[in-house]
């Protein structure tokens, strides 16, 4: 749902699997030395909701080097505590998985005594963790830097295909291409570059609960870390008072739109009316380098040199930057083939006589079906898209919770109390604007959106006093963007978003981690 909604389009959700969810997520993580779940899938659509397969998912989150045994124990464990706990569906890395060694482990691990697993399978799991780790940390000065290289391929690849064509067929194989090549040097490169960035999350959080650092040092570090955020922020400014020309930052964020994988939502290059209100008064916010006083340093390398780490305090910082860097930069990178992929589709979709709205009930199986006659292709999309439209409006009858545990989850649907990410200390009163359009006056507003991915970046250039989000986990892509920019945030509030829609305003005490209607 952070991705790409509770209630997607067909096509968004068909987009989604062939260069995410389908193969690439898991190549990715057994590439970093986790188990091989090869063909599991990670989304699964139950009516028109997709859900994550947590069994899937947390098998592939065990250390390759555990044994058969210990892995089926600890997922069988991760489930169960999910289960008891679904408030931490969003923030499984940190509080149910064990994915990496950090130094909470002792202290943690011993619910996995309480639940029966014995003192030498225990000491096997943080020796698989503590290697792991070391492994992953030591290798990703050269291993970002590989991943990153892949990105430039993908650059160059994509500029052999940008001509325009006349041909349905060689517009639609322009698509394939890109949506080919995006899953073979951008989507795992990327899934790579996400799993580091949890894992240096991860790592510092524990040194926060240790008190090996405080919550301060903490968010000063997230605010010193700049993304591609910082670049389009800083460009927006310069378009507004007229010091970059409208067609170069057109030409440089051309491919974002609101729902990355959305054909129904224009990008920037097709829509200005997002862009064409300027605020003069947005400024850049400008932070210091972030650094680390000598004691403090000596400190967090102490603790990690007592676990078993084999990195200090600096290169730990630098892995969480560089990783966290180059996760955003991936991503602003790969949703080009992306974003030009679904340009294609729409083009041939048009010529074909179909809206955008139409195409978005199409898959990536009928798009790229082998037919080269032109009127059988026609006919076998009106007739898919006739099907997905009669079982979109059935499906939407169907009242589904939000984690199934059981297929009695089916028949009597539970919510739970949501626990949202709290971003910052910071507490802030503010009018709630409710993103429905690029043009919205947000300047000094808490702003809510359902999900938020980059094509919702612009909201950071217009002096926003907050964000609230339904959709998204503690290192997802906005809580990421607001730490960076030192905006406090409640992400991933799952109903409580729904119960704030309405209000005129509201109270965010981050600190506090509450919410209150004005």
């Amino acid at each position: 749902a952070e991705i790409i909604g509770d209630q997607p389009n067909y096509l968004d959700y068909s987009l989604y699997d062939y260069i995410i969810t389908d193969s690439a997520w898991h190549e990715a993580r057994t590439s970093q030395g986790y188990y091989n779940v090869n063909p599991a899938k990670l989304v699964v659509l139950l009516g028109n909701k997709p859900y994550i397969d947590v069994r899937n998912s947390f098998n592939s989150f065990v250390p390759a080097s555990v044994s058969a045994g210990l892995k089926d124990k600890l997922v069988d464990f991760y489930l169960k505590k999910l289960e008891k706990n679904p408030d931490m569906q969003d923030k499984v890395e940190f509080e149910v998985l064990y994915t990496c060694y950090d130094l909470g482990f002792d202290a943690r691990s011993k619910e996995l005594l309480d639940v029966g697993l014995g003192a030498k399978e225990i000491a096997e799991l943080r020796k698989s963790l503590v290697d792991l780790t070391n492994k992953i940390i030591i290798d990703s000065k050269v291993s970002i830097k590989e991943d990153l290289a892949r990105l430039k391929e993908l650059e160059e690849n994509r500029a052999r295909v940008q001509a325009p064509s006349d041909s349905i067929t060689e517009t639609i194989r322009k698509a394939r291409f890109l949506l080919d090549d995006c899953r073979e040097k951008g989507t795992v490169e990327f899934s790579r570059l996400a799993r580091l960035g949890f894992i240096g999350k991860i790592i510092l959080k524990s040194l926060v609960v240790k008190g090996v650092i405080d919550q301060e040092l903490y968010d000063k570090f997230m605010n010193s870390i700049s993304t591609v955020a910082k670049g389009i922020n800083e460009d927006f400014i310069l378009m507004g008072s007229g010091k970059m020309p409208k067609e170069e930052f057109v030409k440089k964020y051309y491919h974002l739109r609101p729902g990355s994988y959305d054909i129904t939502s224009l990008r920037y290059a097709s829509n200005p009316e997002l862009i064409k209100t300027m605020d003069s008064e947005v400024s850049v916010k400008c932070y210091d380098k972030f650094c680390l006083d000598i004691v403090t340093e000596q400190r967090i390398t102490d603790e990690l040199k007592e676990h078993g780490l084999k990195f200090n305090a600096q290169e730990l910082l630098e892995f969480v930057r560089a990783s966290l860097e180059a996760r955003e930069y991936s991503k602003f990178e790969f949703t080009k083939n992306l974003s030009d992929a679904i340009e294609n589709i729409a083009i041939a979709g048009e010529k074909m006589g179909f809206t955008r709205k139409e195409l978005a009930m199409l898959g990536v199986e009928e798009l790229f079906l082998p037919i080269e006659d032109r009127n059988e292709l026609t006919n076998a999309w009106k007739m898919a898209i006739e099907k997905r439209n009669k079982e979109r409006e059935l499906n939407s009858k169907i009242l589904l919770p939000p984690i199934v545990f059981s297929p009695s989850d089916l028949e009597v649907v539970r919510y739970y109390n949501p626990r949202p990410n709290y971003i910052t200390q910071k507490k802030v009163n503010g009018e709630l604007a409710l993103i429905t359009e690029g043009n919205k006056d947000i300047k000094d507003k808490i702003v809510m959106i359902e999900n938020g991915d980059p094509g919702y970046d612009w909201i950071f250039t217009r002096n926003i006093a907050g964000l609230i989000t339904k959709y998204g986990g503690v290192a997802s892509h906005m809580s990421i963007r607001c730490a960076e920019f030192g905006i406090p945030a409640a992400i991933g509030c799952g109903v409580l978003y729904d119960q704030l829609i309405g209000a005129k305003a509201v109270t965010m005490d981050c600190a506090a981690k509450k919410i209150t209607k004005c």
